[in-house]
Parts: C-alpha cells; structure tokens; sequence
C-alpha cells in the first residue's frame, strides 16, 4: 500500500522530513526540516526548509523520507521539524 511514508510523491506540506543524502553543501544527510512545496509532477519538486534557514531548498525526491510518528526514532525528529514550521511561522 502506497503512502507518503514510502513513497514522497504522496508527501504533503508541512510534512516533517529527514535527508537522507548529502545533497547540499550546509545541510548534510540528517538533516531535519519540513516540505514547504510539496510533489507537482512533470519535474515540478519539493522545496522545504532545513535546520535553521528560512529559506526554502529545492529538493528532488530521492533525497529525503517523510518522519513517521510510529517510529520510535523519528519521534525526536518531528518534534525538531515542528519548532522549524513554528519558528518559520513566527517569522
């Protein structure tokens, strides 16, 4: 069964992520952030914000997982990827 935690087409925004390559230079594979674009097809991607940029980054969708809340080790990670949309929301 498809679902955003397997398959990032489905991911949406506000979706608590994890990188899972190193595929920028100051956001290395680990890194936790939250999708601000989520999957438009025809080579349309994902943007979202990482660490403590307020900047968006262009991703592609091999390059990060949506955070499950029933894995106990992405629990943490959710609760880091939520005060990045609460402080990107505070401004």
């Amino acid at each position: 069964m498809k679902n955003k935690y397997n398959d990032n087409r489905l991911a949406e925004i506000a979706d608590g992520i994890i990188l899972i390559r190193n595929c920028h230079e100051s956001h290395p594979s680990g890194t936790v952030g939250i999708l601000s674009k989520d999957y438009r097809g025809r080579g349309r991607g994902f943007e979202a914000l990482l660490g403590e940029d307020a900047t968006p980054i262009k991703l592609k969708m091999n390059e990060f997982r949506v955070l499950c809340p029933e894995k106990k080790c992405d629990q943490p990670r959710i609760y880091a990827a939520r005060l990045i949309l609460l402080r990107s929301a505070l401004g």
